[in-house]
């Protein structure tokens, strides 16, 4: 990726946010510009001096961040509404990643209609939501994986981002019937997804890693099997990623595109950093 677009509110919850962005641009010799939404509603007798204003928060905030002579981001002040505007600039300047910051929500009900949400719903590009500081380069990615184009997306951008990474692939089988089976039942069920599993792996997700690794990137795969957001937070706290990929399904060919209930949930209340991504 070589051009990364970072949108602040010039909140707390940005400055993370901004300086992830600012460590990936200069990990991945890439460009970044930090961009500002003015409000429409900002009253039009107000508007420069509100603008002079942004602009020089933002450069405060970058010099005390990283010498620009490291990275030179550049800085758009603009107007309209939040989201419209973040994927029209960053379609307009063939952006390949969007760098937002988060505030946590309790329930996926009520990350619905945030900036970030609808960025991430009616846009195509990956968007990285920023949860922790920053203290190095993305170390540990774990990217839970069915081996569809989503999954697949996922790991994609991933790599992109974190190519040094040490990927964590998990895979989540679902035992049917659990209350009318017993153990023995269970566990031959459970046996045949996972050999079933392993085989996909071997032509699909195995080929793929090789291909984004030149030669193959350190990946560790897991199966493991119970209810998939469980699951996903539960190998979030065993493996300690710094950095979640998620691809999320939407229905093609509407503009409100659903991100799905699993994706959601993680999405308002990170357990790390999230990609998320949507197939091409």
């Amino acid at each position: 990726m070589k051009k990364l677009l970072m949108a602040t509110d010039l909140s707390a919850r940005s400055d993370r946010a901004l300086e992830r962005a600012l460590a990936l641009a200069h990990q991945l010799g890439a460009s970044l510009e930090v961009i500002h939404i003015v409000s429409r509603t900002v009253p039009a007798n107000i508007v420069e001096e509100y603008e002079a204003s942004a602009r020089t928060t933002i450069e405060q905030l970058l010099e005390s961040l990283l010498p620009s002579a490291v990275v030179e981001p550049q800085i758009s002040i603009i107007s309209g509404y939040d989201d419209e505007e973040i994927l029209f600039h960053a379609q307009e300047t063939s952006a390949e990643l969007i760098v937002l910051g988060i505030t946590r929500y309790s329930s996926h009900e009520l990350f619905c209609g945030t900036t970030a949400e609808r960025v991430i719903r009616t846009g195509n590009l990956p968007v990285l939501l920023v949860k922790d500081p920053v203290a190095h380069d993305y170390e540990r990615v774990l990217v839970p994986t069915d081996n569809s184009p989503a999954a697949q997306r996922a790991l994609e951008c991933a790599a992109a981002i974190a190519p040094d990474a040490e990927f964590h692939l998990l895979h989540i089988v679902h035992v049917p019937f659990t209350g009318f089976l017993g153990p023995e039942s269970q566990a031959q069920i459970r046996q045949e997804q996972e050999r079933n599993f392993k085989n996909a792996f071997e032509e699909g997700v195995r080929a793929q890693v090789e291909r984004l690794g030149n030669g193959g990137l350190r990946a560790t795969f897991h199966i493991e099997e119970g209810d998939i957001l469980s699951v996903i937070r539960d190998q979030a706290t065993r493996l300690e990623p710094d950095l979640l990929a998620i691809g999320s399904h939407g229905r093609s060919g509407l503009r409100d595109a659903l991100i799905g209930s699993v994706a959601g949930n993680l999405l308002s209340n990170p357990p790390v950093d999230v990609l998320a991504t949507k197939p091409r």
